[in-house]
């Protein structure tokens, strides 16, 4: 769910939680999309996190500013995962801060346009290496217009299950 990196009302937040939740019966965690990732808005998704904790009952809680936030988000804010990134290009060149260290697994990335199972197996293991736990690779891209790219599994699937099988 987007929260227009905390420009989105906390009224309208709560009410989709509770509308994901009386609908949804069986979930178990929320994806907060365009998370802040300034120390200014800490307090606010720290409120965000625990609100959707109570309503979903213990929920992973995951938030995704796409790049790397201020540490006070995991820290602090308490979310079970943040996503240090999210983009089309540039992960060999994508280093997490010194400070990732200290959050075992708490971290993940989303990797866009990753056109072939080699890429993708040379990325999700540079991504081990750095101490992100959660990776997902598509070959799928944004291209400006409504097409979703997680809205279908990779063509590389099955190689992405077994890779990150053999590396856990």
């Amino acid at each position: 769910m987007s929260t227009k990196y905390g420009q989105r009302p906390v009224s309208e937040i709560y009410d989709d939680i509770r509308r994901w939740v009386d609908y949804y019966r069986s979930t178990s965690g929320i994806f907060f999309d365009e998370q802040s990732k300034d120390d200014n808005d800490v307090a606010l998704y720290r409120e965000l996190f625990a609100y959707a904790r109570n309503a979903i009952g213990n929920a992973l809680v995951v938030g995704n500013p796409g790049v790397i936030p201020s540490e006070r988000y995991t820290s602090e804010a308490g979310a079970d995962l943040e996503c240090l990134f999210e983009s089309e290009e540039s992960f060999d060149l994508f280093v997490p801060p010194d400070w990732t260290i200290e959050y075992p697994d708490r971290f993940c990335a989303l990797l866009l346009n990753v056109s072939h199972a080699d890429s993708m197996k040379k990325h999700l293991r540079k991504a081990f290496h750095e101490g992100i736990g959660t990776v997902y690779a598509t070959n799928r891209k944004t291209n400006g217009n409504s097409q979703n790219p997680w809205d279908s599994l990779p063509k590389y699937w099955d190689d992405e299950v077994d890779t990150l099988i053999q590396l856990t």
